[in-house]
């Protein structure tokens, strides 16, 4: 591969990352909305039937607002924004920021084509490495989700 495919590989794939982890965040929150939805009228539930209800119902309460609880940590953890520095600190605002605005520019002006193909090349490894974490949390805020679910159709199955 020439050095300038290489190039373009690399900021193909550096759109292609930040385009996944927006996705995450999107999925998420929509996921952390219906969580929160649905919990607040689940809880509606567990509010009018507590005093009366079997402990099977009330086990089954407790374990549906566990998941929920599982789940709705783990969609707001993926939505939380990291934003890892790279090895220069050009590329990411929190290392721009911190560089201050003279030095910033100072730096950028001396760059060399390879320190910069070498600082989108570390970008891209620190956004791979987000959007794994987002992924595997979203992934686990999904099943937990789902288990959320089946306990409170089977909460809601032995109330009546």
């Amino acid at each position: 591969m020439s050095e300038a495919d290489s190039k373009k590989f690399a900021r193909r794939t550096q759109d292609h990352l930040n385009g996944y982890i927006k996705f995450a965040d999107q999925k998420a929150s929509i996921l952390l909305t219906a969580q929160l939805a649905f919990i607040g009228l689940y809880s509606n539930i567990i509010k009018t039937s507590w005093e009366n209800s079997a402990s099977c119902f009330k086990l089954a309460s407790a374990i549906t607002i566990l998941f929920g609880l599982i789940a709705t940590g783990l969609a707001g953890w993926t939505i939380y924004p990291r934003t890892p520095d790279t090895q220069q600190g050009l590329m990411l605002w929190s290392g721009i920021k911190d560089m201050g605005e003279t030095k910033y520019k100072k730096k950028i002006k001396s760059l060399e084509s390879d320190d910069v193909f070498d600082e989108i090349l570390d970008e891209n490894h620190k956004l791979a490495i987000v959007a794994e974490n987002k992924y595997r949390n979203l992934r686990i805020s999904l099943i937990s989700t789902g288990l959320m679910l089946l306990f409170a159709l089977l909460a809601v199955i032995l109330l009546l």
